[in-house]
Formats: structure tokens, sequence, C-alpha cells
């Protein structure tokens, strides 16, 4: 029905289907060529090793396709629900709620019900919420023509309705969580190299001396000299400058205080680098505002951190939420960011805010500059790139308007919507701190935030470019 004509094979036995997953290529209106995906059904699969095997299946399918997937369309039979569909639908929601994928529903068997199929939801709705069971959004369908009479199904006007109603459908829920594009980047879904890895399982190459296994289990405490000193070290080995940055995401904490930090994954020699890089403080009683008499230099320094694993896992927790995402298509430009230029770049962060400051120079600041640093470097290597920002609730939303530059606002000439987000994220935080926090004596005031992190911006964007290139030379 999506691609308008029989694509997938459809048999009429009794017997079970293949337990396979066929990809097929559809176009659909404002979009580019999608991938879909014909999964195993589930359908009358209630309990016993088939069912564990199906579903199985189906979660192996949407891990290997790894970040590439954008929607779930979980299709039920109806119009008579089975505990079955239930019981699948909870099995798969239990084991894809950590990747963030929305699930609607696509409920068949409407042309057995009298009524209009809106009204079928309509009774069935609390049905489902009573269950535990919701999906971003539904619709109910005809997906049979019928039997053929006079040369016409005797379904065909409901099947075609039905038909563009299932189109809109999958149209609404890409469009929700659709990246916003910096560049004509093709919007497939199809997996990338890391995704066909993590599904075939990474080949790992052999050790050379010029090219040593990357260490995994790492951290460094860079706003400590020394160890800024062997992060710079680790950065410029040989065997790193080959790295290439794929992703990036920013996170936060679902408690007070809200920590948020950034993760950075580069793939290198068919494994992949994930870095997390944070701000934190080395005394919560200093930022929850505890100062005595404490002077401005004696407050607490911050403690800056960069931890090295070899997945996202590691890093982060299950309930972090992704406050936005960046990926990279695959390209040399991509190289061009590499673990030098972030060395150097949370270098200038601990020079230019040495303290922790729970309103102004804190871990949201941190990761904002990140962020906007390392989307900038991307465009100026003209980089292929998209952007995305949740959605899922209402606060979401909310954030996802800051994409769009504010009046007034100075902008560089290769700024754009994963750049200005940051900026506009910070203005916001700052002005509900004034509101909330009218009479700050001790903390930066907001006119230091600005300063400072426009000192940090003309530096990524210009001279630590050179300082790069000089700085590997000198590793040669």
């Amino acid at each position: 029905m999506l691609a308008g004509s029989d694509v997938a094979p459809v048999s009429s036995c009794t017997g079970k289907s293949s337990g396979t997953s066929a990809p097929y290529t559809i176009s659909l209106p404002g979009f580019a060529e999608l991938n879909i995906y014909d999964t195993i059904g589930l359908d009358g699969v209630d309990g016993g090793g088939l069912a564990s095997r199906n579903l199985a299946s189906i979660c192996n399918l949407v891990h290997a396709l790894d970040h590439t997937l954008c929607l779930l369309v979980y299709v039920i039979r109806g119009p008579r629900i089975k505990e079955s569909s239930l019981n699948n639908y909870r099995a798969i929601h239990k084991s894809l709620r950590q990747e963030g994928v929305p699930i609607v529903a696509v409920i068949t068997g409407m042309e057995h019900h009298d009524d209009s199929a809106q009204s079928w939801w309509d009774k069935n709705a609390e049905f489902f919420r009573s269950r535990g069971v919701a999906f971003s959004d539904r619709v109910c369908i005809t997906g049979t023509l019928g039997k053929v009479v006079n040369g016409a199904g005797i379904f065909e006007s409901e099947y075609r309705r039905s038909m563009s109603e299932l189109k809109q459908l999958v149209m609404r829920s890409i469009v929700e969580i659709r990246p916003i594009l910096s560049r004509n980047v093709c919007y497939s879904g199809k997996p990338t190299l890391a995704a066909i890895e993590k599904f075939l399982g990474t080949v790992q190459p052999s050790q050379t001396p010029l090219s040593p296994q990357a260490p995994r289990q790492v951290q460094f405490e860079v706003s400590l000299e020394h160890q800024w000193s062997r992060f710079r070290d680790w950065s410029a080995e040989l065997d790193k400058r080959e790295a290439r940055l794929v992703e990036m995401y920013w996170l936060k904490e679902p408690f007070f205080p809200g920590h948020e930090y950034v993760l950075l994954r580069y793939d290198l020699n068919l494994s992949s680098i994930w870095l997390r890089l944070e701000r934190d403080s080395s005394s919560w009683m200093t930022i929850l505002g505890h100062h005595q008499q404490e002077t401005q230099t004696k407050r607490s320094r911050c403690k800056d951190k960069v931890t090295v694993r070899d997945s996202f896992s590691a890093l982060a927790k299950p309930k972090d939420r992704v406050v936005a995402s960046l990926f990279v298509a695959h390209g040399v430009q991509s190289s061009f960011v590499t673990f030098l230029h972030l060395a150097l770049l949370l270098r200038c962060l601990n020079h230019k805010a040495q303290n922790y400051d729970i309103v102004t120079f804190n871990c949201w600041w941190y990761a904002g500059c990140i962020w906007e640093s390392v989307a900038y470097w991307l465009r100026q290597a003209g980089s292929e790139t998209f952007f995305r920002i949740g959605t899922k609730n209402s606060e979401e939303k909310r954030v996802a308007g800051y994409i769009h530059p504010s009046r007034g606002q100075s902008l560089r000439s290769l700024d754009w919507e994963a750049t200005i987000f940051p900026r506009n994220l910070l203005d916001a935080h700052l002005l509900i701190a004034d509101r909330a926090i009218p009479n700050k004596k001790r903390t930066p005031k907001s006119t230091d935030v600005d300063r400072s992190s426009q000192d940090i911006r003309d530096y990524a964007s210009g001279q630590l470019l050179h300082d790069v290139v000089e700085t590997t030379e000198h590793y040669l």
C-alpha cells in the first residue's frame, strides 16, 4: 500500500511466513527515497520459542539499523483485537524503548466493520489505554481490495482511501522527527557502515607497530594541565589522525540538577571510539549556594572530563534524554574534525571559565560551546550533515523553536540551525536564571558569559584551525 503496487509477496497458505525481513525502496511526496522493511509477521504468535525467535528477529533488525531507523509501523489485524497482539506490542516496546523510535499502529480489517474507521477507534481507544498500550499515532484501514466483481474489488474505494490515509500517517510521523538538513542529504534510511558492522559483528584489524589498537577505557580530567597534556598527546597519535567523526549527541540526565554532556562517535579501523565530554563541579556545596565567606578566587574549580569508551551504552545511562543529535554522511570531509580539535577547544573553555557556576559557566554552557564548535567545523569542512532535535514531549517541542535566529542576533557566514540552537538555548537559560535569582552578587553576569562565549566562538572558527595544523606538524 505504501509502494502503490505489489512489491511484497503475499501467500494465502496457512503456514507461517518466512522468518526474514525484506527491504523495499519507496517514494513519498516531499521525501527522497525511503527504505521500508517488511518484517516477519507476529500475528497469531503468542508465547513459545517461535514467538521469541520472531520478536528477536525484529529487535535485531532495529538494532542493526542503528540510528537510521526513524519509525516502526505496528500492523494489527482487526476489528477484533487478540491478546497476542498486545503482548507482542509490550515485548517490542520493552526492547526498543531506549532506542527512542516512535511506534504507530495500523489496524486492518475495517472492511468488516459496519461503522466508520474513526468510530471503531473511538470505541476501542480505552481498551488499548487500559492495557498500557500507547502509540504515537494510528490509522484504521481496509487492507484488501476484496473479491473482484465486474472487474473491480468490492472494497476498492475503501482500499484507495486507506492507501492515502496510510501514506499520510507515515509522512506525518516522519515529519515530526525529520532532521533539519544543512545540505541535500539523502534521507533514505540505508544502514551505515557502522550499522552493518554492528549487525554482522565487528571485525578487529590486526595490530601493527604503526597502528596500535586505540585504548577504549581511559579518562582525562582536562581541567588539570598535566591531564590535558595527556589527552593532547593521545589525540595526536598517528593512528588517531584517521578517525572519522560520525555522530554527536547532546544528552541530559533526568534528575536534578539535570546534568548535561556531549557524546561523540568516531569510526577508526572498522571499530568505534566514543568520547564523553562534560563539565562538573568538585563541590556541590559550592554550586548550591553554600558560599559562606568564600571569595571568587577561592571558589571550587570545575572538573572538565573526557571519558573514552567503545560504545554509547558505556557512557550514557538508559534514562538520559537526547536533547539533540547530529549525523555526518560518509565522506573524507568528516575526518576534518580530529581529536586535536577537541583537545584545543577544551583547553580554551577551561581557560575562559575555570570555576563552575550553576547559573552561568555550568555543564549546559560547556556542552553548548562544544556542540556549536563541532557543528560549525563540519560546516567549514563542507560535510553532508543533518541535525535532529527531540520532539517527544512538550518541553522538547518548545526547545525545537530555538533553531531560528533571534532578531538582531549576530551570525557568521556559516552559522546554521545546529549552531544557532545552542546559542538560543543558553540565552533562555540565562533569562530564566536572571528572573529566578535576581541578586547574584557572587556569580558571573550574563554579559561575562556572552563575552567568553564569543571569544571561544572566534577562536574555534579561526585560530584553533591553525593551531591544529601546527600541533600536528610538531608530532610528525
